[in-house]
């Protein structure tokens, strides 16, 4: 199980399809179950309760129908000392024949009342004794005098005392109740101990083998119990949450939950309490538990397995296609979905595969329709630099052989050998920076024998002359600055700093002195000779850039007139061994 839990992979996360599957699998099938579950396992309880407890209640009804009968006997018997003139023998007590005659009643009554054990009468600080002579009752009953003076003469119930505790049999009850005469109250006290044997049958017919059963009288006195150290104490009734004459509820008794019914009388005022354990009352239900646990097992046996078979058929395949669909977003345009599985799952993976194929198919035809497109307008922005300059250098170099018969056209000439070089390599279209900077010093060399007006000065750092670039990328805004804005060599003692250094792009940086410009000109797509400093040149690099670079990559100008101009290039650090690796030729 810990197996499948693991490979079920369960994702908190609200929106998930396994979110949404085991929320309402939870919500509509496992918490359904158990309530319905808790439900019978509560109703049986209740029904085991209430059907335990009405069943005992009438027992203990009948119980006390029969005690009532046997108290009422005993206390019928307490009557004797009323009859045969005995009041008189009482109070006119004074000689050994007046002894001898109370004596004598005292064992007439004894030997009509087999369940009576003995009757102790005291008058005054004489005790007269008749049946069996239980050592130190006298004194275990003398506690009571009291309690029989504030009677009025009513019998009372007392207590059960353990005369003889080797067993049962040694327990006895006490029956009390003052003596009056029609003169006099209180003349004596009479007590009959009674055998408990007498209560041994309803004890029997109320208790079971593992419940405590008490009878006790009006002041709470357990008279007898199944539990012996109980009897003769009193019973705490608050304890057993018993605010009623009759009754039955659930009940902790020393941490153990009970069944506590209970039944108090009318005429004797007698209350039989049972404590029930739980598990005693239940045992009669727990093959319905068992049952009941079963079926639960099987139930969520089964469910477990669907839930397997919906996680293994349906939400780890969605899962899966969820996450290659992922993937795919993210560019990798060679992931698969498993075009082996059938039904709905297999029609969607096998659809999934055919959107990526034509997709990818598409992106290559885009890439390949934007690389052609580009090239094209690489070419023919190159082509609208290269016959410009050439048309200059080569004016330039027919002026100054008409003009200046001198050595200096060799140099003008190896040169102009240079540049076309440079330029007339097909297909080579990047090379390094430090061929860029060669490039410029030898079109700077002929532009200075045409205009002798301004100087140029390189800080390029080292590191930098070894990335790459385009071709022919500086050289026009060289160009620009000698002949714009330098106005052809009508502003004097022109200078073009060429900066060139790197941090995290290639920054290249050309700043001259000269005229000038308003830059809003560049943002018009149409330029001429007549617009002054921007001309062709400089709207063609800044598109070579934007196309072969992108963003955020690009060229700012800053540009104030009669002040000079300046021009930043942002540009990628691309290393020529990682520009061959792309297969760019270089």
């Amino acid at each position: 199980m810990i197996i499948h839990i693991r490979r079920l992979k369960l994702k908190i996360n609200k929106d998930s399809i396994h979110f949404h599957i085991l929320f309402n699998y939870v919500l509509f099938v496992i918490i359904p179950f158990v309530g319905i579950i808790t439900f019978l396992l509560l109703y049986f309880q209740s029904y085991s309760k209430d059907t335990y407890g009405i069943n005992t209640l009438k027992l203990m009804t009948s119980e006390q129908e029969q005690w009532e009968i046997i108290s009422k006997t005993f206390v019928g018997n307490s009557m004797f000392v009323y009859y045969n003139d005995n009041i008189s023998k009482i109070t006119n007590y004074r000689t050994k024949d007046d002894e001898a005659n109370i004596q004598a009643a005292l064992d007439d009554e004894i030997s009509l009342k087999s369940d009576i054990s003995e009757i102790v009468l005291m008058i005054g600080n004489k005790v007269f004794f008749s049946g069996k002579n239980y050592g130190g009752i006298t004194e275990k009953l003398e506690e009571y005098d009291e309690l029989l003076e504030t009677s009025g003469g009513r019998p009372i119930w007392l207590t059960t005392l353990s005369l003889l505790p080797r067993d049962h049999s040694g327990y006895k009850l006490v029956l009390g109740r003052s003596i009056n005469s029609s003169t006099q109250k209180d003349i004596a006290k009479l007590y009959l101990i009674i055998d408990v044997s007498i209560m041994d049958k309803m004890i029997k017919n109320m208790s079971t083998s593992n419940s405590v059963l008490y009878m006790i009288n009006d002041r709470n006195i357990v008279m007898n119990s199944t539990d012996n150290t109980m009897i003769g104490k009193q019973l705490n009734l608050e304890n057993l949450k018993i605010t009623e004459d009759n009754g039955y509820h659930f009940c902790k008794v020393n941490k153990t939950k009970n069944l506590v019914i209970y039944d108090k009388s009318k005429r004797t005022n007698w209350q039989i309490v049972d404590v029930i354990p739980t598990r005693e009352i239940q045992s009669g239900i727990n093959i319905i538990r068992v049952l009941i646990g079963l079926v639960a097992v099987t139930y969520l046996l089964f469910l477990w397995i669907m839930l397997m078979l919906l996680n293994k058929g349906i939400v780890v395949p969605i899962s899966n296609l969820s996450d290659k669909m992922d993937k795919f977003s993210k560019g990798n345009m060679e992931i698969k979905a498993d075009d082996s599985a059938s039904g709905e799952i297999g029609k969607l993976n096998r659809h999934f595969n055919s959107m990526t194929q034509h997709i990818s198919l598409l992106i290559e035809e885009n890439e390949y329709e934007t690389k052609q497109k580009n090239d094209f307008e690489m070419k023919a922005l190159i082509a609208q630099l290269n016959p410009h300059f050439i048309y200059n250098a080569l004016n330039t170099i027919k002026w100054m052989a008409v003009i200046n018969n001198q050595s200096n056209i060799e140099k003008l000439t190896e040169a102009l050998i240079n540049v076309l070089m440079n330029s007339a390599q097909s297909g080579q279209e990047y090379h390094l920076v430090h061929d860029e900077i060669e490039l410029i010093k030898s079109y700077v060399i002929i532009q200075k024998a045409r205009f002798m007006n301004f100087f140029v000065e390189y800080d390029i750092t080292p590191e930098s002359e070894q990335y790459v670039i385009r071709k022919f990328l500086i050289q026009p805004v060289v160009e620009n600055s000698i002949i714009h804005g330098f106005l052809r060599g009508k502003v004097k003692k022109g200078l073009i700093k060429i900066r060139i250094w790197t941090d995290e792009y290639l920054n290249v940086e050309v700043s001259d002195n000269g005229c000038g410009f308003d830059t809003d000109i560049l943002k018009e797509k149409k330029h001429s000779e007549d617009e002054g400093y921007t001309s062709l040149a400089l709207a063609n690099i800044m598109q070579i850039v934007d196309i072969d670079y992108g963003k955020p990559y690009k060229i700012e100008v800053i540009s104030i007139p009669s002040k000079g101009t300046k021009i930043v290039y942002l540009l990628p650090l691309i290393k020529k061994e990682k520009f061959d690796d792309k297969n760019y030729n270089c």
